[in-house]
């Protein structure tokens, strides 16, 4: 009955049958000689210069660089007219270095489409699951295709209060720094914190990341705890820093541990070109293969979302003299808990479009701080317990989503919003259900008495009232203050 949108379940059964993304990752490193290798990581260094440095991008295509010719062998990447032509044809062949970092870069979509459905695929949290799941849905719905750039972890660690870089465009607004977890002191918690975490949620747990809104750089002891969650979970956590020149030793052994223990991808965020080509002088390319470098510096070719501290600058300045994405509106990417450390605090959050309503660009659906280990296993099964039914309650109030536009005409319902479109074909009782959701707010059990009074058959009700609300079209109306109305202790 229902059309769903199409890249709402973008997992198919077409990813590889190996399904962990770290040995995918790895197995994609092995294949390639150490001389591929070189190639890649010389490339991609080539593409973060083109991407991030305004003016050599300048020279190189007004053919004013004195070894321009060295560049050459990459013109695919850099002139958009060669570039669209051969990228997707037998033509690219004739482009070597550029066919590697293509079969390279193929691969790393891959391993980020296997870190999304890891979680779903072997959370042993049913509810948790399901949960998650609503929760991709929805996201794919309100943001379009950038969805597809959402990994959705089930949990991010912070292990300060605050961060000190203090970027004007950071999408999350992260507060400025007031302290960091020192590891002799929060060491015992922070390794409770990882085992509760493992024993409800179970291998999903293992997507987990160490920052939020803070920077590592922040946490001097940062790599004992990265050690920690790879012997307590499994998997060494992905790492993004804007500062990794500030204390280079750290960085070292960040990387040298992602690479013994992963292998997986870490970031730089870069925020100047002076900082671009110091990163440049300090590590060679094949010593960052494994670290994607994101320009943020102004003139950069990647814009910034629509978010947190950027949101609020676009409104009193040009958002196209701050390079403001005209799609990207978050980069909150976690479907599920953050845990503050050394705060003791767990909220539980997901996604969404930035607003007024949700500034910072994701929901937050429960606030609350715990006293020690037991208590944050308590909170942790009570939130679980209330929030990750594995079906629709007959006692929530549902309605559809706020940010879509109802409409009804002779094809059937009609779903909408500003990056997306759902339909419903027609079925008999479908006029009155959409009365029931838009109206006075009514619960499940009674939608369904009501439809079923007037002639409908329960289980025609009942399957397409599931199919709403696991593709997050309804929800239950307590979800709709998210942004600003979470439980707190």
């Amino acid at each position: 009955m229902l059309d769903r949108l199409s890249e709402a379940r973008r997992f198919d059964g077409s990813l590889p049958a190996l399904q962990d993304p770290q040995a995918f990752l790895a197995r994609a490193i092995e294949r390639r000689t150490s001389q591929e290798r070189s190639v890649i990581a010389e490339t991609k260094r080539f593409r973060e210069r083109l991407i991030g440095d305004g003016a050599f991008r300048t020279a190189l295509r007004s053919g004013t660089l004195s070894d321009a010719d060295d560049f050459e062998r990459y013109r695919p990447l850099w002139d958009q007219e060669l570039g669209h032509t051969v990228w997707n044809s037998a033509a690219l062949a004739a482009w070597p270095e550029v066919q590697l970092w293509k079969n390279w870069h193929e691969d790393l979509v891959c391993y980020r489409d296997l870190m999304t459905a890891y979680p779903s695929r072997y959370g042993t949290h049913p509810g948790f699951t399901a949960w998650r799941r609503r929760q991709e849905a929805r996201t794919a719905s309100e943001l379009g295709p950038m969805h597809l750039a959402i990994t959705h972890p089930v949990v991010a660690y912070e292990l300060a209060r605050g961060c000190s870089v203090g970027c004007w465009f950071c999408g999350i607004s992260a507060d400025s720094f007031s302290g960091t977890a020192a590891y002799a002191d929060h060491g015992p918690l922070w390794r409770e914190i990882l085992s509760v975490m493992m024993d409800r949620l179970g291998p999903a747990a293992r997507t987990g990341f160490c920052y939020w809104g803070t920077d590592p750089a922040d946490t001097p002891d940062y790599d004992h705890f990265l050690a920690d969650h790879q012997r307590i979970t499994g998997w060494v956590s992905q790492t993004t820093t804007a500062t990794p020149l500030r204390n280079i030793d750290l960085t070292r052994r960040i990387l040298a541990l992602s690479e013994r223990e992963g292998p997986v991808l870490n970031r730089f965020s870069v925020l100047t070109t002076r900082q671009l080509h110091q990163i440049f002088e300090a590590f060679t390319p094949l010593e960052l293969l494994l670290v994607e470098l994101v320009p943020q510096m102004r003139g950069s070719l990647m814009p910034k979302a629509r978010a947190g501290r950027a949101l609020a600058r676009g409104t009193s300045q040009p958002e196209r003299d701050l390079g403001l994405s005209s799609v990207a509106t978050t980069i909150a990417c976690v479907s599920g808990f953050l845990i503050n450390v050394p705060e003791q605090r767990l909220r539980l959050i997901a996604p969404t479009r930035a607003s007024a309503e949700c500034p910072e660009g994701y929901r937050t659906f429960v606030d609350k701080t715990f006293s020690d280990a037991a208590d944050f296993a308590k909170l942790l099964d009570e939130v679980l317990a209330l929030h990750m039914p594995e079906d629709l309650k007959g006692e929530a109030l549902i309605g559809f989503r706020p940010d879509l536009r109802v409409t009804m005409d002779e094809s059937g319902l009609r779903l909408e919003n500003q990056a997306s479109v759902h339909t419903v074909g027609k079925v008999p009782f479908l006029a009155e259900l959409v009365d029931l959701l838009v109206g006075t707010p009514r619960t499940t059990q009674d939608v369904i008495e009501a439809l079923v009074v007037s002639g409908a058959n329960f289980f025609d009700v009942h399957r397409l009232l599931i199919e709403l609300y696991e593709c997050a079209l309804i929800e239950p109306r307590d979800c709709w203050a998210a942004g600003s109305m979470a439980l707190r202790a």
